[in-house]
Formats: structure tokens, sequence, C-alpha cells
């Protein structure tokens, strides 16, 4: 059952996109809701507190600046008291630019790291005490990119990657408290992720001049400006109507038993059930003859078994733990109910 701690809320990077939609729909239910934003100057921030209720409270909460994230720890702290905090949603992400791997900045990888990874690593830390007061729960909004390896993606997806691999294993870890951990991974929906058009430009120039020549000169000048194409293509085929979305989300904060993972929109379900069944490489156009498709099923039977040597080394270890509590007198229901096999792509 759902007590007073329903009232209590926090959204990381609500000033736009799905975070500002999800602050206002949470509002409008009648929620306590502490909306973080990384500029409360910015004009949806701004918007944000102009129309909303006297139950939203908008925060400046930059999730890659510590002292932010301490200081909106110890308000809401201060607001919450005995009831806790029953939703952490983790929903500040950026994209960087789409481009091959190679020529990627570093520094666009650890800005994809730093914000989709370990700012909400910091972030979970820091609000995981007054979750686990109110047996509340903890929602990410991750990506499919982080489930399938896509060519333009390697920086996004690592991070996203990282963090559906960290959420995986705080499932498990949290269980004994009653703490839910859900991902929602959407599908293709329209929001300020893809960034400007004077961002695109502002990468592109950093990738042209920081390219040696050999790199510049396998790639092309032609290609690498290409690739403003392809952000212009994922805005085109985007949906508007993140009500999927929200639905989802709505389920993940209130139900009783929500799903460890939710799918949002048409595309999150099609890619990675693709990926899955060994034929990534043809849909991709990568795979020109039958030895090629031969190899690449070989490949996904070898990583699909190493999926499932890893799953069963944790599902022992697990159980030698359950019995050792069970042995002690302990009652381990809490964890057992937890364990999933959703967390592993077992699927071929």
């Amino acid at each position: 059952m759902i007590h007073n701690a329903l009232e209590f809320w926090n959204c990381s990077s609500c000033d736009s996109g799905f975070g500002h939609d999800l602050a206002k729909f949470l509002d409008s239910a009648g929620m306590r809701v502490f909306a973080g934003v990384l500029d409360e100057l910015h004009p949806g921030a701004l918007k944000l507190k102009k129309d909303a209720s006297p139950n939203l409270t908008v925060l400046q909460l930059d999730i890659t600046n510590s002292s932010q994230i301490t200081q909106a720890h110890q308000y809401i702290q201060s607001q919450t008291g005995k009831t806790g905090l029953w939703a952490l949603v983790n929903n500040a992400g950026v994209l960087g630019y789409v481009c091959d791997g190679e020529i990627l900045p570093i520094k666009m990888y650890k800005k994809c790291l730093d914000v989709n990874f370990i700012g909400s690593v910091e972030i979970t830390q820091a609000f995981l005490p007054l979750i686990r007061q109110s047996k509340g729960r903890l929602i990410s909004i991750s990506s499919m990119a982080g489930e399938v390896p896509l060519p333009g993606f390697a920086g996004y997806g690592a991070s996203k990657a990282a963090l559906i691999s960290f959420n995986g294993a705080i499932r498990q870890e949290l269980s004994r408290w009653g703490v839910k951990v859900i991902i929602i991974q959407p599908g293709a929906f329209k929001t300020n992720i893809l960034g400007s058009r004077e961002q695109w430009n502002s990468a592109q120039e950093d990738i042209l001049s920081g390219l040696a020549q050999e790199v510049m000169a396998s790639y092309g000048e032609e290609y690498i400006r290409s690739m403003q194409q392809r952000l212009v293509n994922m805005s085109s085929v985007s949906s508007s109507d993140t009500g999927p979305f929200l639905e989802a989300l709505k389920h993940a904060i209130l139900s009783p038993r929500p799903k460890p993972f939710y799918y949002p929109g048409a595309s999150a379900w099609a890619l990675p059930l693709l990926y899955r069944h060994s034929f990534r490489n043809a849909f991709l156009g990568r795979l020109s003859t039958a030895s090629q498709l031969t190899s690449s099923l070989f490949l996904v039977i070898a990583e699909r078994s190493r999926f499932l040597a890893n799953f069963f080394l944790m599902l022992s270890t697990k159980l030698s733990y359950l019995k050792e509590k069970a042995n002690n007198n302990q009652c381990p229901s809490l964890l057992y109910n937890d364990i999933t096999l959703r967390s592993f792509p077992l699927t071929f």
C-alpha cells in the first residue's frame, strides 16, 4: 500500500523535454513535486514555476555539480521529514553528437558519461536513504541505444549501457529494503536532447579541427559534414506525442507492482527485437554474403552464452546468500522476489 510518501517526488532536468512534461503531469495529478532544473533562469524553468501549483518546487540542480546535489538533498529532506521520498526520477541526459566512434572527441565521451551515468549515480546515492525510508522507487530514463549498439551512438550508447548495468545491479541489492528500481527505455520522441543547429555546428567544427590528417583522409570532410543530416532525419521520424512515455512513467510511479522495464513508443521494442534475433547487421546493411551471416550468428550465440554464464554465476551467488540468510532465521523473501531474468538479455 502507498501511504503519505506518495506526495513526495524528485525529478532531475525539468526545464525542458520529458522532464518538463513530467513535472507538469505529476503536479496536475496533485502530487508534491521537486523539479530539478539545469538553469533556474531558463525560459522553460520560469514557465514551469509560473504554470505550476504550490505543490511544485523548482530547484537549481546540475547533476554534475556535487554541491548543488547536496543543497537539493538538504532542502528536500527538510520538507519530507520522516515520510521520506517516494520516487527519484533520473531524467537528465545529453546526446552529444551523432558520429563515428573513432572521430567523436574525447570531451564528448566525458560529457555523456558525466551526465548520463556518473551524475545519475551520484544523485542516486544521495537520495537513496530517503527512498529507503519510504520503501519507494528509483526510476531512470535510459535509451534503446544502451541495449543495441548503433552506429553513430558510441558515446551516448556506452553511457546508457552503463546506466542500465548499474540499475540492474542495485535492483537486486536494494530489494531487501523493498525499494523498486525501474528503467524506462523510450522509443523515438521529439525532445531537446538532439540539440540545436548552433550546437551541431559547434560540435562539427570541434571534430574537423581535432582530427589527425590520416583520419581526416580516411573519412573525408564531406562525410563528416553529412552527419548533421542524421540528426535532421532522427527529428523527422520522432513522435511529438509524449503520452505513451508519461503513461509508462505514471504506472512506474503509482503501481504497487511496477515493472522493472518499460518500453514506451513503437521503436522502443522493434530495434532491440531485431538485434536480439541476430540479424542486426543485416538490418543495418552490413551483411553481403552468407558466410558473413553465419559468422554473425555464431558471434551472437557466443555473446548470449557469455550472458547465460554470467547469469547462472549471479544466480548461484544469490541463492547461496539466501540460504545463509535462511539458516540465520532471516526472512529472504524481499531479496528472492526481485531476482529478475530481465536484467540479462537472454533471448537469441
